[in-house]
């Protein structure tokens, strides 16, 4: 079994939350790597569109993009 670390965060004053798993980690990583979202995604198996929602939840609940 390979030990996952997730954080969730929970700002009081909204029902914002945020969770951050090895995915979205993976897709951040690949982002920087490549500058691409699309070529991000083809290089981790998935659609474009899945990609592009998680970059949109991600950046909603931070205070700057994270992409």
């Amino acid at each position: 079994m390979k030990p996952e670390v997730r954080f969730h965060i929970r700002d009081s004053g909204h029902e914002t939350k945020l969770g951050i798993g090895p995915g979205k980690v993976a897709l951040l990583e690949a982002i920087e790597q490549t500058g691409s979202i699309t070529s991000s995604a083809k290089k981790l198996g998935m659609s474009y569109r899945r990609a592009w929602l998680l970059v949109d939840e991600t950046n909603r609940c931070l205070i700057r993009p994270a992409v």
